[in-house]
């Protein structure tokens, strides 16, 4: 978890977005789907307040710069994480399975996409251009809002995922 002291922070953590949506948390609290002391997934949010249904970010809390670089429970955590939020999109938005790729490119920060990968997908549209699609059902932030609530439900009735490595 991010420091909460006074003291600055490494300037690859200060300059970091994702660290910064680590410390920001409470300014959309309910697009978050699940956090822990290891992890932060939450729905995405257009600039113009929507975004296609479905469409998650998947994030470390610790700034971890590559995949290579997390600790053993962070490994476990993380794919064991993805497995429990593939399985409640595809359960609430009834799409038959999920995408999922990370690059980081830009920031240097562990963080995924995971999103619903609806069977009406036109084929140009398939792998990397399906939060593209223009038909994907969409909401503003208060349908992405009730939806994160009944993933957040979901997931507390499954019992997973468990909190994670500390």
């Amino acid at each position: 978890m991010p420091s909460l002291s006074t003291e600055p922070l490494p300037a690859s953590e200060a300059a970091c977005v994702f660290c910064q949506r680590v410390r920001t948390v409470d300014t959309f609290r309910d697009l978050v789907v699940f956090e822990s002391d290891a992890f932060l997934a939450s729905h995405q949010l257009g600039e113009d307040g929507t975004k296609a249904l479905g469409l998650l970010h998947v994030q470390t809390k610790r700034h971890v710069p590559s995949l290579g670089q997390l600790n053993a429970g962070e490994a476990d955590g993380l794919g064991t994480l993805l497995a429990s939020l593939s399985q409640v999109l595809e359960s609430r938005t009834g799409a038959p399975w999920t995408y999922c790729f990370g690059f980081n490119e830009g920031p240097r920060h562990v963080h995924l996409v995971l999103g619903s990968r609806y069977a009406s997908l036109p084929e140009p549209y398939w792998r990397l251009k399906f939060a593209e699609w223009p038909e994907a059902p969409r909401g503003d932030r208060v349908q992405i809002a009730a939806l994160c609530r009944s993933l957040r439900e979901d997931l507390a009735r499954r019992g997973s995922p468990p909190a994670g490595p500390a």
